[in-house]
């Protein structure tokens, strides 16, 4: 079981996935603590899962992508995060970090 889970919800979020991600990345490994980053592309129509699979696929740890088939909201890109999430802590971050992990 991991310490910390990290629900990273988007939807079309080419503006700023990638900065987004590598900075998270580089935070949550600096913890150096058990934890896990899972991405939902929640549908997008632009090319945010293809930004999302190329920065995880460079990084130094596994991360879960769930891709969505079309977009349902917000709230249910969370809750399957969630869902599938082990952490003893949980939370999730809007995906541009307007708010700094």
């Amino acid at each position: 079981m991991t310490d910390l889970s990290v629900v990273l919800p988007v939807y079309n979020g080419k503006a700023f996935i990638e900065r987004s991600l590598s900075e998270l990345i580089e935070y949550v490994v600096s913890l150096k603590e058990l934890f896990s980053l899972i991405v939902i592309d929640d549908g997008s129509t632009d090319p945010t899962g293809e930004l999302i699979a190329a920065t995880v696929a460079s990084a130094p740890v596994p991360i879960p992508v769930i891709q969505g088939l079309q977009n349902a909201g917000k709230g249910a890109a969370i809750g399957g995060g969630m869902a599938v999430a082990q952490g003893r802590y949980r939370l999730f971050l809007e995906a541009d970090l307007d708010t700094a992990p």
